[in-house]
């Protein structure tokens, strides 16, 4: 039993070492990319210790994107209270029966808060 535990325990060195052997070549490979990267790095690095206010650009998008979801929240309230409620003796809330015509308007509503926030993240 020890010697297939050996075994098993050299076989898997061996392939963690092939393994290790293949990714040093892809990086020794890849090296002047590696370097544009860094590069890359450092000078955006410089960039953003010289220009200090592009660090608060990506709360004031959260902010603006809160605040339009807590606003798209509210009207999503109003728009589901358009249909025709169903009370229902014994529990607290009632069902809202909706026509097709409030479901397709829910749709488009919940398809322009996605269109919206793509759109404050891509500002």
């Amino acid at each position: 039993m020890e010697e297939m535990n050996f075994t098993y325990a050299t076989v898997a060195a061996l392939l963690s070492w092939a393994i290790a052997i293949i990714y040093l070549c892809f990086i020794c490979c890849c090296w002047s990319n590696i370097a544009l990267g860094a590069s890359i790095m450092e000078c955006a690095s410089v960039f953003v210790s010289q220009n200090l206010r592009v660090v608060m650009l990506p709360v004031l998008m959260y902010v603006c994107t809160a605040a339009f979801f807590v606003y798209w929240l509210v009207s999503a309230i109003f728009i589901y209270s358009i249909g025709t409620p169903i009370y229902r003796p014994g529990y607290p809330v009632a069902i809202i029966v909706w026509e097709d015509e409030v479901w397709g308007m829910m749709w488009i509503f919940s398809f322009g808060l996605f269109w919206i926030i793509a759109f404050i993240i891509c500002l």
